[in-house]
Protein backbone atom coordinates (compact mmCIF):
# COMPACT_ATOMS: atom_id res chain seq x y z
CA UNK A 1 0.00 0.00 0.00
CA UNK A 2 2.74 2.22 0.69
CA UNK A 3 4.90 2.05 -2.57
CA UNK A 4 1.51 2.11 -4.48
CA UNK A 5 0.93 5.89 -2.33
CA UNK A 6 4.73 6.31 -3.32
CA UNK A 7 4.05 5.98 -7.10
CA UNK A 8 0.55 7.79 -6.77
CA UNK A 9 2.24 10.71 -5.63
CA UNK A 10 4.62 10.67 -8.26
CA UNK A 11 1.50 10.40 -11.01
CA UNK A 12 0.07 13.42 -9.78
CA UNK A 13 3.33 15.72 -8.72
CA UNK A 14 6.31 14.08 -10.18
CA UNK A 15 8.56 13.37 -7.46
CA UNK A 16 12.70 13.47 -7.91
CA UNK A 17 14.12 10.11 -9.04
CA UNK A 18 15.99 10.52 -5.73
CA UNK A 19 13.29 10.91 -4.19
CA UNK A 20 11.74 7.93 -4.90
CA UNK A 21 14.85 5.85 -4.71
CA UNK A 22 14.95 6.96 -1.24
CA UNK A 23 11.08 5.92 -0.74
CA UNK A 24 11.87 2.42 -2.15
CA UNK A 25 15.08 1.78 -0.25
CA UNK A 26 13.15 2.68 3.07
CA UNK A 27 10.28 0.41 2.07
CA UNK A 28 12.53 -2.51 0.94
CA UNK A 29 13.78 -2.62 4.44
CA UNK A 30 10.54 -3.14 6.23
CA UNK A 31 11.07 -6.42 4.49
CA UNK A 32 14.66 -7.01 5.63
CA UNK A 33 13.55 -5.75 9.19
CA UNK A 34 10.86 -8.95 9.16
CA UNK A 35 13.80 -11.19 7.67
CA UNK A 36 12.71 -11.59 4.50
CA UNK A 37 15.71 -12.13 2.51
CA UNK A 38 16.87 -13.46 -0.90
CA UNK A 39 19.25 -16.29 1.18
CA UNK A 40 21.74 -16.66 -1.51
CA UNK A 41 24.94 -16.16 0.66
CA UNK A 42 25.46 -17.48 4.26
CA UNK A 43 27.13 -13.81 5.35
CA UNK A 44 23.85 -11.82 6.55
CA UNK A 45 25.48 -8.39 5.61
CA UNK A 46 25.78 -10.19 2.24
CA UNK A 47 22.96 -11.23 1.31
CA UNK A 48 20.62 -7.75 3.02
CA UNK A 49 23.22 -5.84 1.16
CA UNK A 50 21.86 -7.80 -2.38
CA UNK A 51 18.40 -8.20 -1.21
CA UNK A 52 18.24 -5.12 -0.71
CA UNK A 53 19.60 -3.99 -4.48
CA UNK A 54 16.97 -6.75 -5.50
CA UNK A 55 13.96 -5.65 -4.30
CA UNK A 56 14.77 -1.49 -5.40
CA UNK A 57 16.11 -2.59 -8.65
CA UNK A 58 13.06 -5.07 -9.43
CA UNK A 59 10.69 -2.21 -8.23
CA UNK A 60 12.50 0.38 -11.08
CA UNK A 61 12.45 -2.34 -13.64
CA UNK A 62 8.90 -2.88 -13.67
CA UNK A 63 8.11 0.55 -13.57
CA UNK A 64 10.91 1.11 -16.87
CA UNK A 65 8.51 -1.66 -18.18
CA UNK A 66 5.75 0.57 -18.33
CA UNK A 67 6.68 2.00 -21.97
CA UNK A 68 3.93 0.02 -23.68
CA UNK A 69 0.39 -0.82 -23.72
CA UNK A 70 0.44 -4.23 -21.65
CA UNK A 71 3.73 -4.81 -21.16
CA UNK A 72 4.24 -4.16 -17.59
CA UNK A 73 1.30 -5.86 -16.71
CA UNK A 74 1.95 -8.80 -19.28
CA UNK A 75 5.28 -9.21 -17.60
CA UNK A 76 3.81 -9.43 -13.88
CA UNK A 77 1.17 -11.80 -14.79
CA UNK A 78 3.45 -13.97 -15.93
CA UNK A 79 5.95 -13.65 -13.27
CA UNK A 80 3.09 -14.00 -10.76
CA UNK A 81 1.64 -17.17 -12.05
CA UNK A 82 5.02 -18.71 -12.34
CA UNK A 83 5.73 -18.26 -8.69
CA UNK A 84 2.59 -18.60 -7.21
CA UNK A 85 3.37 -22.19 -9.71
CA UNK A 86 6.21 -22.82 -7.90
CA UNK A 87 5.41 -22.03 -4.04
CA UNK A 88 2.47 -24.17 -4.80
CA UNK A 89 4.69 -27.36 -5.45
CA UNK A 90 6.82 -27.25 -2.51
CA UNK A 91 3.09 -27.34 -0.25
CA UNK A 92 1.65 -30.36 1.18
CA UNK A 93 -2.21 -30.74 2.01
CA UNK A 94 -1.50 -30.07 5.85
CA UNK A 95 0.89 -27.35 5.54
CA UNK A 96 -1.95 -25.71 3.06
CA UNK A 97 -1.34 -22.51 0.57
CA UNK A 98 1.19 -20.21 2.41
CA UNK A 99 0.29 -16.52 2.51
CA UNK A 100 2.82 -15.80 -0.23
CA UNK A 101 0.49 -18.13 -2.72
CA UNK A 102 -2.68 -16.01 -1.70
CA UNK A 103 -1.36 -12.88 -2.07
CA UNK A 104 0.19 -13.85 -5.55
CA UNK A 105 -3.37 -14.97 -6.75
CA UNK A 106 -5.11 -11.68 -5.78
CA UNK A 107 -2.12 -9.67 -7.94
CA UNK A 108 -3.30 -12.51 -10.57
CA UNK A 109 -6.81 -11.57 -10.54
CA UNK A 110 -6.32 -8.52 -10.15
CA UNK A 111 -3.58 -7.66 -13.09
CA UNK A 112 -5.41 -10.01 -15.56
CA UNK A 113 -8.59 -7.94 -14.95
CA UNK A 114 -6.89 -4.88 -15.69
CA UNK A 115 -5.16 -5.96 -18.32
CA UNK A 116 -8.25 -6.43 -20.48
CA UNK A 117 -8.39 -2.96 -20.63
CA UNK A 118 -4.85 -1.78 -20.69
CA UNK A 119 -3.84 -3.94 -24.04
CA UNK A 120 -3.23 -1.99 -27.12
CA UNK A 121 -5.00 0.22 -27.80
CA UNK A 122 -5.12 1.01 -23.74
CA UNK A 123 -8.17 2.70 -22.94
CA UNK A 124 -7.02 2.36 -19.10
CA UNK A 125 -2.83 3.50 -17.66
CA UNK A 126 -1.38 2.09 -14.28
CA UNK A 127 1.12 4.88 -13.94
CA UNK A 128 4.36 5.16 -11.91
CA UNK A 129 1.38 3.65 -8.53
CA UNK A 130 0.46 0.74 -10.35
CA UNK A 131 4.09 -0.57 -11.69
CA UNK A 132 5.88 0.51 -8.55
CA UNK A 133 2.89 -1.99 -6.59
CA UNK A 134 3.69 -4.75 -9.12
CA UNK A 135 7.43 -4.34 -9.14
CA UNK A 136 7.49 -4.40 -5.17
CA UNK A 137 5.06 -7.11 -4.54
CA UNK A 138 6.62 -9.51 -7.27
CA UNK A 139 10.38 -8.95 -5.88
CA UNK A 140 8.77 -9.19 -2.30
CA UNK A 141 6.72 -12.67 -3.19
CA UNK A 142 10.82 -14.30 -4.60
CA UNK A 143 12.01 -13.52 -0.75
CA UNK A 144 11.90 -16.16 2.26
CA UNK A 145 12.75 -15.96 5.84
CA UNK A 146 15.65 -18.27 6.88
CA UNK A 147 12.66 -20.43 8.47
CA UNK A 148 10.79 -21.76 5.30
CA UNK A 149 13.63 -21.25 3.62
CA UNK A 150 14.32 -24.67 1.47
CA UNK A 151 18.01 -25.84 1.07
CA UNK A 152 19.31 -25.91 -2.29
CA UNK A 153 22.45 -27.81 -3.73
CA UNK A 154 24.63 -24.39 -4.94
CA UNK A 155 24.24 -20.56 -5.37
CA UNK A 156 23.73 -21.36 -9.10
CA UNK A 157 20.59 -22.83 -8.22
CA UNK A 158 19.83 -20.37 -6.20
CA UNK A 159 20.38 -17.72 -7.95
CA UNK A 160 18.85 -19.25 -11.22
CA UNK A 161 15.12 -19.28 -10.01
CA UNK A 162 14.12 -15.96 -9.90
CA UNK A 163 16.42 -14.35 -12.69
CA UNK A 164 14.88 -16.63 -15.16
CA UNK A 165 11.30 -15.65 -14.00
CA UNK A 166 11.98 -12.00 -14.10
CA UNK A 167 14.50 -12.34 -16.83
CA UNK A 168 12.75 -9.63 -18.96
CA UNK A 169 12.37 -6.80 -16.46
CA UNK A 170 16.07 -7.92 -15.90
CA UNK A 171 17.60 -7.43 -19.23
CA UNK A 172 15.70 -4.44 -20.22
CA UNK A 173 16.70 -2.30 -17.37
CA UNK A 174 20.41 -3.80 -17.65
CA UNK A 175 20.26 -2.32 -21.39
CA UNK A 176 19.03 0.80 -20.97
CA UNK A 177 20.81 1.97 -18.12
CA UNK A 178 23.84 0.68 -19.25
CA UNK A 179 23.11 2.22 -23.04
CA UNK A 180 21.69 5.63 -20.87
CA UNK A 181 25.34 5.92 -19.54
CA UNK A 182 27.38 5.47 -22.13
CA UNK A 183 25.30 8.07 -24.09
CA UNK A 184 25.81 10.34 -21.06
CA UNK A 185 22.47 10.77 -19.99
CA UNK A 186 20.81 9.98 -16.57
CA UNK A 187 19.08 6.63 -16.60
CA UNK A 188 16.15 7.94 -15.22
CA UNK A 189 15.40 9.96 -18.06
CA UNK A 190 12.88 8.83 -20.44
CA UNK A 191 12.90 7.37 -24.16
CA UNK A 192 12.62 5.57 -26.45
CA UNK A 193 15.50 2.87 -25.88
CA UNK A 194 13.82 0.25 -24.26
CA UNK A 195 13.52 -3.66 -25.89
CA UNK A 196 10.13 -3.10 -26.93
CA UNK A 197 10.90 0.54 -28.49
CA UNK A 198 13.75 -1.45 -30.74
CA UNK A 199 11.63 -4.23 -31.75
CA UNK A 200 9.07 -2.15 -32.92
CA UNK A 201 12.28 -0.20 -35.24
CA UNK A 202 12.80 -3.56 -36.47
CA UNK A 203 9.43 -3.33 -38.12
CA UNK A 204 6.88 -4.98 -35.66
CA UNK A 205 3.83 -3.47 -34.52
CA UNK A 206 3.51 -2.37 -31.20
CA UNK A 207 1.26 -5.48 -30.43
CA UNK A 208 3.57 -7.67 -31.96
CA UNK A 209 6.66 -6.73 -29.74
CA UNK A 210 4.64 -6.73 -26.36
CA UNK A 211 3.97 -10.56 -27.73
CA UNK A 212 7.57 -11.38 -28.49
CA UNK A 213 8.53 -10.22 -24.97
CA UNK A 214 5.63 -11.71 -23.27
CA UNK A 215 7.04 -14.97 -25.05
CA UNK A 216 10.18 -14.67 -23.76
CA UNK A 217 8.89 -13.87 -20.28
CA UNK A 218 6.82 -17.48 -20.70
CA UNK A 219 9.76 -19.26 -21.95
CA UNK A 220 12.05 -17.68 -18.71
CA UNK A 221 9.20 -19.10 -16.42
CA UNK A 222 9.46 -22.30 -18.19
CA UNK A 223 12.73 -22.90 -17.70
CA UNK A 224 12.80 -22.35 -14.21
CA UNK A 225 10.13 -24.70 -13.70
CA UNK A 226 12.69 -27.31 -15.38
CA UNK A 227 14.99 -25.82 -12.48
CA UNK A 228 12.95 -26.60 -10.17
CA UNK A 229 12.46 -30.14 -11.29
CA UNK A 230 15.50 -30.57 -11.83
CA UNK A 231 16.68 -29.66 -7.83
CA UNK A 232 14.07 -31.89 -6.62
CA UNK A 233 15.78 -34.83 -8.40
Amino acid sequence: MLMFFVGLVDDIITLKPSTKLIAQIALASVLLYFNYRLNWFDSITLDMACTLVWIVGLTNAFNLLDNMDGLCAGIALIAATSLAGGLLQSTTVDTGSPAEVRLLVALIGATGGFLVYNFHPASIFMGDSGSLLLGFTVSAATLTTQANNLARPDVISIVAAPVLVLLIPIFDTTLVTAYRILSGRPASMGGRDHSSHRLVAMGLSERGAVGVLWMLAACGSRSEEHTSELQSL
